[in-house]
């Protein structure tokens, strides 16, 4: 078997002739063996020219990563119809929407899992407070509306974690705006929209809209802008 996958992927490299590159046949051939897309390469070399450098970083992930994938290729197109039954159903608004900015943010946003304690005794017995009230006003107030403020005091003690890297990568972005993305299951998959302006909300305020917000998710009335601009985002666990 690995001697016909071995014959099949030279073929199948045999037929990339790589049209309209500009790459010496030295590096076309090291991008057949590598099993290197050039035509997704973009060239450092002298007026865009693919060099053998490009091709090696290519295969790591490096500076000189495929254009559109950090490196990492695509997934090759297979005939699922040939193992069996298959259904072809549409992609949901939604999920157009969601899906390519989740992706972006996985490939380039490092994730960590850091956990601690904190003692919210006196928190909680203000939110059952708060929520008392709010359900007489057909609302619910909850402890992520607290967690929202506690992400703006902290970004604003270490507002590097509040930035971004400028395209060029010399510099770095600081936000002076605290935009919040919230995570939101859906009937569609996990949205994360995002409640502007946070440091200027207070819990009650932060309630509704999240309240709000949520319910349009789920509506599936999500618009772009709903979830665009955060400068941090978190998860909402209250359900567990």
């Amino acid at each position: 078997p690995s001697t016909i996958a071995a014959s099949n992927s030279e073929r199948n490299l045999s037929r990339l002739d790589f049209t309209g590159v500009h790459a010496s046949p030295a590096v076309r051939r090291l991008a057949r063996e590598l099993d290197i897309d050039l035509t997704r390469i973009k060239g450092s070399g002298e007026h865009g020219r693919v060099t053998k450098d490009d091709v090696k970083g290519a295969t790591s992930g490096g500076s000189a990563a495929v254009a559109g994938t950090a490196g990492i290729p695509e997934i090759p197109a297979q005939d699922f119809a040939k193992f069996g039954s298959i259904e072809t159903k549409p992609l949901s608004r939604l999920k157009k929407l969601s899906g390519p900015h989740l992706h972006r943010a996985w490939l380039n946003i490092p994730h960590v899992t850091h956990a601690d304690e904190a003692d919210i005794t006196d928190i909680e017995a203000y939110r059952k407070m708060l929520d008392a009230a709010a359900k007489e006003k057909g609302y619910r107030v909850t402890l992520l509306a607290f967690l929202l403020k506690a992400c703006v005091v902290v970004l604003k003690e270490h507002p590097e974690f509040n930035a971004s890297p400028s395209p060029s990568k010399d510099t770095l972005i600081l936000k002076r705006y605290y935009h919040i993305g919230v995570a939101v299951d859906t009937p569609d998959g996990l949205v994360v929209p995002v409640i502007r302006d946070v440091d200027h909300k207070g819990i009650v305020e932060l309630c509704l809209e999240l309240a709000s917000l949520s319910q349009r998710m789920r509506d599936g009335k999500i618009a772009p802008a709903d979830i665009q601009g955060a400068t941090f985002s978190i998860s909402s666990l209250g359900g567990i």
